[in-house]
């Protein structure tokens, strides 16, 4: 059992409500803070596909060098 069940199972919110909707209901499945993505690097024409976000930040990682 993953933590996320775990915590679901234990009664914790905002967990514990995904187990509960009826089956035509929509679910969050992730808590914005648990989502992170690092795109580095670039190319002609690249694509990618998302399901839902929201742009949060750009942060320069060339910084280190």
């Amino acid at each position: 059992m993953g933590a996320d069940s775990a915590a679901a199972a234990g009664g914790i919110e905002p967990y514990a409500s995904r187990l509960k909707p009826a089956p035509d209901d929509i679910v969050q499945m992730f808590e914005p803070q648990e989502i992170n993505i690092a795109v580095t690097g670039g190319e002609a024409q690249g694509a990618w596909k998302m399901f839902g976000a929201r742009y949060e930040r750009t942060v320069l990682i060339d910084a280190w060098r």
